[in-house]
């Protein structure tokens, strides 16, 4: 016979279910010529007060037991690896559903609960642990100190960013931030390995005008040279143009390096006053220009 509540096989003249705890009703027939007294003894001696569980409700509990420990040992895992979340939190939804079908409903829904808590777990890690990598960053020096770059993965030869767009004529491996003017390009793995590299960094500086431009900038320039690339003479300096904007361009070289650097500082108009931008470009060898960069330069 099968229990009225839970449906779960019980051995035949059980009062209770060994499943769900039911009670049973269980009618016992009259016999002929037997005293009611026997009878009864026989009820209260021989049929068992309660059914055993059977296998298959033995197997239902352990399931139900094994779906929370999975989902346990899912959310402890994914702290550290976020697959265990995964790899875990299925599992033990898969085997808590199983358990259910079989009646026990009670700790098989905890152990469903604790496997999804397990898999949000590894969601959870997956994307801090994207987010952190795509925030690390790369320090790179300035002539104002130091810079934080998020590095692109992708070499490319040109670039587009907020304030301009141009061309390197080769692929480099391009370092900036999103949505920001600011870049660096070289042609290495890293910054300090390459023999070409350019620099551009961008800001607003309200005290720089048409009027005051080359003045301030040839002193700006000629401080940095001094300050931050000892070692280098000054070869040249002169108030020139950039993409059709005044520009101030310093050329100096390191001789016993074999490294030549020009540095220029443009200053664009936009419609809320004027921008002012810091390029650099350094190669290996006694000449370095921004020719090529500003034929392809384009502004926004």
């Amino acid at each position: 016979m099968n229990c009225p509540n839970c449906n779960q096989p019980v051995e035949n003249g059980a009062l209770f279910c060994g499943n769900c705890g039911q009670a049973l009703s269980t009618a016992i027939p009259t016999t002929v010529g037997i005293p009611n007294g026997v009878i009864s003894n026989v009820a209260t001696n021989s049929l068992p007060s309660y059914a055993m569980p059977t296998t298959a409700q033995n197997r239902s509990q352990k399931a139900a037991q094994f779906s929370v420990l999975l989902g346990v040992a899912g959310i402890i895992g994914a702290v550290f690896i976020a697959l265990f979340g995964f790899l875990f939190g299925i599992a033990g939804i898969i085997t808590g559903i199983i358990a259910h079908a079989n009646g026990k409903r009670a700790a098989s829904s905890i152990g469903i609960v604790l496997s999804c808590l397990s898999i949000i777990a590894g969601v959870g890690v997956s994307i801090f642990a994207v987010n952190h990598q795509a925030k690390t960053k790369n320090t790179v020096h300035t002539e104002n100190g130091s810079r934080n770059f998020s590095t692109v993965s992708t070499s490319a030869s040109n670039y587009s960013t907020p304030c301009y767009s141009t061309n390197f004529s080769s692929k480099f491996n391009i370092s900036t931030n999103d949505n920001d003017c600011d870049i660096e390009a070289y042609d290495a793995e890293t910054l300090n390995a390459s023999s070409n590299a350019y620099t551009i960094y961008a800001n607003s500086n309200s005290n720089i005008n048409q009027s005051n431009f080359s003045e301030l900038t040839k002193a700006a320039l000629e401080k940095d040279l001094k300050n931050n690339l000892p070692g280098f003479s000054l070869t040249n300096e002169r108030l020139d143009e950039f993409a059709g904007s005044p520009a101030y361009i310093v050329n100096s070289v390191d001789k016993s390096k074999n490294i030549a650097v020009v540095q220029a500082v443009v200053l664009h108009k936009v419609r809320e006053g004027c921008n002012v931008f810091i390029l650099e470009h350094a190669t290996v060898g006694t000449t370095s220009d921004l020719d090529i960069l500003e034929l392809q330069w384009q502004w926004k």
